[in-house]
């Protein structure tokens, strides 16, 4: 069976178990399969976006499994992508906390206060060289002003040591099982575009799994629903998730340290 309008085309095979199609809105057939997931769901897109990304959320909310492999993310809304693929959990040491804080509200005293010291003692025996002259310069004041400074000085060091000490702890996890590939590899790089839903259903397509190529730009799928087909796909699929040699992975909490800040 043969359909072509509007540069569209179409065709399923004789015992209907593949289906083609290129033309525009190439996405909305998948995405009718996309959300009737009952089970499971396999994208491996080289580029993805914020939007088409929220659509697996909403299955992994609804307690599904899903899975995604990708290499670039789209310019527009890249760390918030990131962001809603990564948690960070935090647990903060309520003990340590206060006793930095403690420490902290006494050394800022203490600083302040040798300071204060430091520029009295200098300024007076500025004030007092001005007025009288003749009397020398006054070094028991000039000691008191230099002491004072240091004093300041070496409580500052501590201080901001207090200000870095950490009482909280910082763990990352995934919202949903994904595998970031980044580099510049000649070989083994990842371009293949593939969708495996429940294992009953597989796409092999052109589209990157962003909003453009879904539904504004001219593209193509198959559709697959023989088994024999769909364990191939599958077995690709498991070796791209299986495999940490033939590109760089980014390690979770090594990106994640790129997205979140981490407040001492």
């Amino acid at each position: 069976m043969d359909k072509k309008s509007s540069f569209n085309f179409k065709q399923i095979s004789p015992q209907g178990d593949i289906e083609m199609f290129a033309g525009k809105n190439a996405g909305k057939r998948i995405l009718k399969d996309l959300f009737a997931t009952e089970n499971e769901i396999t994208v491996i897109s080289p580029l993805i976006d914020k939007i088409r990304v929220s659509d697996l959320f909403i299955l992994a909310r609804k307690g599904l499994k899903v899975k995604l492999a990708f290499d670039t993310l789209h310019a527009l809304g890249k760390n918030s992508v990131l962001k809603n693929l990564i948690s960070q959990e935090i647990e903060t040491d309520m003990e340590a906390t206060l006793d930095k804080i403690s420490k902290k509200r006494w050394l800022n005293i203490f600083v302040i206060v040798f300071a204060t010291i430091g520029v009295s003692g200098l300024g007076y025996c500025a004030y007092d060289f001005k007025l009288n002259p003749e009397n020398g310069i006054n070094f028991v004041h000039i000691g008191i002003g230099i002491l004072g400074f240091l004093a300041a000085m070496i409580l500052e060091v501590f201080r901001q040591l207090v200000i870095r000490r950490k009482v909280n702890t910082y763990t990352y996890t995934k919202r949903i099982d994904f595998k970031y590939f980044k580099g510049n590899l000649k070989e083994n790089y990842l371009t293949a575009r593939i969708i495996i839903i429940d294992d009953k259903i597989a796409y092999l397509t052109s589209m990157d799994f962003t909003r453009e190529s879904y539904e504004d730009r001219h593209e193509h799928w198959t559709r697959f629903t023989n088994s024999d087909k769909i364990k191939e796909l599958k077995s690709l699929t498991d070796r791209i998730f299986a495999s940490d040699n033939n590109l760089n992975t980014y390690q979770v909490s090594w990106l994640a340290k790129k997205l979140y800040k981490e407040p001492q």
